[in-house]
């Protein structure tokens, strides 16, 4: 079973969502589809990795 990372709106309006996602050890976001363009911050040393809808 895989368990699904922490989201939580943190501001939204009509050009921006700031989201907040906490990600345990083995969690994941799961298949999405980013309504916004979006930038990522890491906020702590980690590994991530992305995996394309043909699975690569």
């Amino acid at each position: 079973m895989t368990t699904t990372a922490r989201a939580s709106v943190q501001h939204e309006d009509e050009q921006v969502r700031v989201t907040r996602w906490d990600f345990e050890p083995g969690t994941r976001t799961g298949r999405h589809v980013h309504e916004y363009d979006y930038v990522v911050v890491p906020v702590v040393d980690g590994r991530i990795s992305a995996v394309a809808p043909d699975g690569r």
